[in-house]
């Protein structure tokens, strides 16, 4: 969450996309290009929030991708819940 409350979606270091506080959308083909899944591919997210800013719009948005990340995988893993589970820890709201 950057300081004028902008969601930046960074992969890898490499900013991939930016959800505008005034329009907050993302559509599905984005998070489809997001991701470019592979098999075996695994996914851990980080969010920073430092100053806790729209800290339910974040939890949200954490939630959605955890479930998209979940559902990819099923078919790939066993133990998925225990892979992707996100805890407060990692997901502090």
């Amino acid at each position: 969450m950057n300081k004028n409350k902008d969601i930046e979606i960074s992969v890898n270091g490499t900013k991939k996309i930016t959800i505008k506080k005034d329009n907050r959308k993302i559509q599905a083909n984005e998070i489809f290009e997001l991701l470019s899944y592979s098999n075996g591919d695994n996914f851990k997210f980080e969010i920073v929030n430092d100053k806790d800013y729209d800290v339910p719009v974040l939890k949200f948005f954490c939630e959605l991708l955890n479930e998209i990340v979940i559902k990819l995988n099923t078919d790939e893993t066993q133990d998925i819940e225990d892979d992707f589970n996100i805890t407060e820890r990692e997901c502090p709201f």
